[in-house]
């Protein structure tokens, strides 16, 4: 998900299943969402999520900016996790074989409630 992409679109509300802390713009990592993604004085993004359980993320001690928009998670979190990592370990057919995932062990992902994916 781009934040930033969201922001400049107007939209409104996103609500998503898992926090990515590691890239993460709607509360992962950054806050791009609120107070276009500015930080507080310690370098850190303000209510930083803190373990992917957040639910609504506003934060309303910061300055409201157009593209403002508010953020919810946490939803389906586990099956939302498990689709994940079921995308992040198939092989892409229109990659470039010097990139493809060579010797790949064979990973068994449980957990989920989603039947579209189970083998």
């Amino acid at each position: 998900m781009c934040a930033s992409l969201l922001q400049q679109f107007g939209i409104r509300k996103v609500w998503y299943g898992a926090v990515n802390d590691k890239f993460g713009g709607n509360g992962g990592v950054l806050k791009i969402h609120v107070g276009n993604g500015k930080f507080d004085s310690n370098g850190a993004a303000e209510d930083e999520a803190k373990d992917g359980r957040n639910q609504t993320i506003e934060d309303e001690r910061a300055e409201k900016h157009e593209g403002d928009y508010e953020v919810s998670g946490g939803w389906l979190r586990e099956e939302a996790i498990v689709i994940l990592r079921r995308f992040y370990v198939q092989e892409n057919g229109r990659g470039n074989a010097r990139t493809q995932k060579q010797e790949r062990e064979n990973i068994e992902i449980r957990g989920g409630t989603n039947d579209r994916f189970e083998s």
